[in-house]
């Protein structure tokens, strides 16, 4: 079977193309330059990239891995880079950015708010292990923080 030339301008193909390019130049010369790199803000282009990937997700369900690939490093890497710089995973990192977005939302209020649809609208499936976080978090219950 061949291919129309047309079929390799198109946008779409052009972009999986080079991001399989890409990949495959990445994982045949790997490198460390972006663990090393320090930006202007002091932290490593690593975490900048986890942080500006997770804050345009954080009410999706992505995982270490998601987060990873967004900052070009192993999970192993981005857990190592982030534990060192901000003294905690990536995972506790979005958890926290969650459980601040819920917050916010549940002290605005308004008369058709539930804690249970901000909760999962922040990704928070399981209703009473997030109940718990909360409650570690901000030292009072959601439903508290709902009702002032």
């Amino acid at each position: 079977m061949h291919a129309t030339p047309d079929l390799f301008s198109h946008p779409m193909i052009a972009a999986a193309n080079f991001h399989q390019l890409a990949t495959a130049f990445l994982c045949a010369f790997p490198t460390n330059w972006l663990e090393a790199g320090e930006g202007r803000s002091g932290g490593s282009t690593v975490v900048r990239l986890a942080i500006d990937f997770m804050s345009a997700h954080v009410a999706e369900p992505i995982t270490m891995t998601d987060v990873a690939n967004a900052a070009f490093v192993s999970t192993r890497g981005l857990h190592a880079a982030f534990t060192r710089e901000r003294g905690e995973t990536p995972m506790q990192y979005l958890r926290r950015v969650r459980l601040d977005a819920v917050r916010a939302d549940l002290l605005a209020g308004g008369a058709d708010v539930t804690v249970a649809v901000v909760a999962r609208r922040w990704g928070f499936a399981h209703l009473p292990r997030f109940a718990e976080r909360y409650r570690r978090a901000f030292g009072e219950r959601p439903s508290e923080t709902l009702r002032r």
